[in-house]
């Protein structure tokens, strides 16, 4: 019988008070937008996309890639590396 290993990785973020949210509230993430899409971000999401099969998210981090990621895919103008991870 074969056997099949998985490795989990994390990508956490935390902030020295605790909290993780822009001015506008709880679910504004306004903050981390423009270091999401820089080509240091995109280095590490292509490495992870390698290696990964599957990924696992919370509720509310589920709810931002949920209202944003699924149109990234379709978006002819959109950076190439935003709609490879889209898919």
């Amino acid at each position: 019988m074969a056997t099949s290993s998985r490795t989990t990785v994390g990508n956490i973020s935390v902030s020295l008070d605790g909290r993780i949210n822009g001015p506008g509230g709880e679910n504004n993430m306004g903050w981390v937008a423009p270091h999401a899409v820089s080509d240091a971000a995109f280095g590490l999401l292509e490495d992870l996309m390698r290696t990964s099969t599957t990924v696992l998210l919370g509720r509310k981090n589920y709810e931002g890639f949920r209202s944003y990621w699924p149109a990234v895919a379709g978006d002819e103008s959109a950076d190439p590396r935003s709609r490879e991870f889209s898919r």
